[in-house]
């Protein structure tokens, strides 16, 4: 345990901005209040690392010493961002020096303006700590109650489909104080005086010991078949569960785990192939990894930060399966700051059994798969890690699979499955799979999906209406105006595989819930390289690269 007297710090769509504030001038300034109160911090490292670094975030907490327990809070936070809001109690006398922006309810403002405060703060992919005794209650009203939520934070967490962090607060304070806090209260004088004094003599006035649970994803309350005032007894109950060691009432998320060695990255890279060098530094290398590869916990580690931050994610600290064992994977390392920045994971399809592809998970293949599989590779898991969303990391990535395709004169067929999160919507997810099944599905599929996803009827005479008489490129506008009345956009790799190729180069086969990633939607794609798009041959220095020449040969009848 970590018990300091008022100091701290140990030695994948959405867009995730790093915070503009450094987190060190927002954690000194918070830590200077906290050493003012006299405020005696108790946490474990195990408590630190469950907070998440990156990515919308609603923290409740319990408040048994308003303003204290506030501060306390917000210094364990601000030691992991420093994007940090929230909403306690108003008027309190500790809180009133706080950063600017930083406690969001007001005095003098309405529940309606803390909410959209709150929501806009969110949408920023920022962390908000909510006290939820102090949502809807009046500047002047003395009495708090732990023993009921209001139901204003659910709104708040609904609307922006944040996910859940518990944090149960313990206080305690000397006792003369607390005797002269009680006897004296509304005596602000008195009270001031004689905290002054257990300042002076004492190391600690308010001792915090905090203990930090796993996150609750917002689907796992969102969906809950409960009206908002049995939602919020039960989120209460979850924060004092954990403090009495019971099991949760919710499916809850693991820690990510913490990065591996940049060393021991750095050794294993030393092994890796070289495929090409960036503009900007970064280096392009195929990899090959062994059981207890600390360069492939790193790729889980970082594959699970940015799949969980669009609403995937395996729900495990570090996302590797036992096909990362016997995959290859393109990894860009940014040789700057001596980390990864994203990989890809593949597979040459013509020398494995069906049965050990990934895709086999998903999907049954038909007989008539053969042929592409024949000449195909199979690509997955890819991801950007979050610090580099916006940035030419994917095309980066991409430019990897390009010299292994130039290294490997077989292949002619990219295919993998490509995710929708489950975060959609419903008509967001119908009008998505509404275009991509009308412009770009195979009218041969190579499976047949475990679990298809089955679009209602409405939803098909809706879409059919809307593309009705439209060329692709026109239903790709009226798509993605569509989606963005709803707050969505076009996944990224749709939009990049729909783009690849001239018509009929990019088919979807089938479209598959997958249940150990959070219900998204997974759609076999499969791209026929003969069919690249001049620019993209250019791009990618593919030009001279004839992928029909194998066929000619030989090798492969198709």
């Amino acid at each position: 345990m970590l018990k300091l007297p008022f100091i701290a710090r140990q030695a994948g769509s959405r867009e995730i901005v790093p915070p503009q504030t450094s987190a060190g001038s927002f954690h000194t300034s918070v830590s200077e209040l906290v050493k003012q109160a006299g405020v005696g911090l108790e946490y474990d490292q195990a408590s630190l690392d469950r907070i998440p670094q990156l990515g919308r975030l609603i923290i409740l907490a319990n408040d048994p010493l308003p303003g204290v327990s506030s501060l306390a809070l917000l210094h364990l936070v601000s030691q992991v961002r420093s994007d940090v809001a929230c909403i306690a109690e108003t008027g309190n006398r500790w809180l009133t020096d706080l950063p600017d922006g930083t406690q969001l309810n007001a005095a003098q403002q309405s529940s309606e303006q803390t909410k959209h405060k709150a929501l806009e703060h969110l949408a920023n992919e920022g962390v908000l700590i909510i006290q939820p005794v102090h949502l809807g209650r009046s500047e002047g009203v003395p009495k708090i109650t732990q023993e009921r939520w209001p139901t204003d934070f659910l709104a708040i967490a609904e609307h922006s489909q944040s996910p859940l962090l518990h944090i149960h607060v313990s206080s305690s304070e000397q006792p003369y104080l607390q005797q002269a806090r009680l006897f004296y209260r509304g005596h602000g004088l008195v009270q001031d005086f004689a905290q002054t004094l257990a300042k002076k003599f004492l190391p600690n006035v308010y001792d915090q010991r905090l203990l930090v649970g796993e996150i609750i994803d917002s689907t796992d309350y969102k969906d809950l078949p409960l009206q908002d005032k049995y939602k919020a007894k039960l989120l209460r109950k979850q924060l004092y569960r954990a403090v009495k060691g019971k099991s949760s009432y919710f499916k809850t998320l693991p820690a990510i785990a913490t990065a591996e060695p940049r060393s021991s990255l750095l050794d294993e890279l030393q092994h890796a192939s070289l495929l090409g060098k960036t503009k900007d530094g970064k280096l392009i290398y195929l990899c090959s990894v062994d059981e207890g590869s600390s360069l492939l916990k790193e790729i889980g580690r970082l594959r699970e930060q940015a799949f969980r931050l669009v609403g995937e994610g395996s729900g495990k600290a570090c996302d590797v399966d036992a096909f990362d064992l016997y995959y290859q994977h393109i990894v860009l390392w940014d040789e700057s700051d001596q980390e990864v920045v994203g990989a890809y994971r593949l597979r040459s399809t013509h020398d494995i059994a069906i049965d050990q592809l990934y895709t086999s998970t998903l999907m049954h293949y038909l007989p008539n798969a053969e042929p592409t599989l024949a000449r195909g590779v199979e690509l997955g898991r890819s991801f950007v890690q979050p610090k580099y969303w916006g940035s030419r990391s994917l095309d980066y990535l991409w430019t990897g699979i390009a010299a292994y395709i130039r290294q490997n004169s077989q292949v002619r067929y990219l295919l993998g499955a490509v995710s929708i999160s489950n975060a959609f919507s419903q008509k967001g997810k119908d009008l998505l799979l509404g275009y991509y099944g009308k412009y770009y599905f195979s009218h041969t599929p190579i499976i047949e999906c475990k679990r298809p996803y089955m679009m209602g009827y409405q939803a098909k005479v809706h879409n059919q209406h809307l593309f009705d008489g439209l060329d692709s490129r026109d239903a790709f506008v009226v798509l993605r105006e569509q989606l963005g009345l709803i707050g969505h956009s076009v996944p990224t790799l749709y939009k990049q595989y729909s783009e690849l190729c001239d018509d009929g180069g990019t088919r979807f086969h089938g479209f598959n819930i997958d249940p150990d990633f959070q219900d998204c939607i997974d759609g076999l794609v499969v791209v026929d390289l003969s069919k690249l798009k001049p620019l993209k041959r250019k791009r990618y220095e593919l030009v001279d690269h004839d992928f029909l020449a194998f066929e000619l040969e030989g090798a492969v009848d198709v």
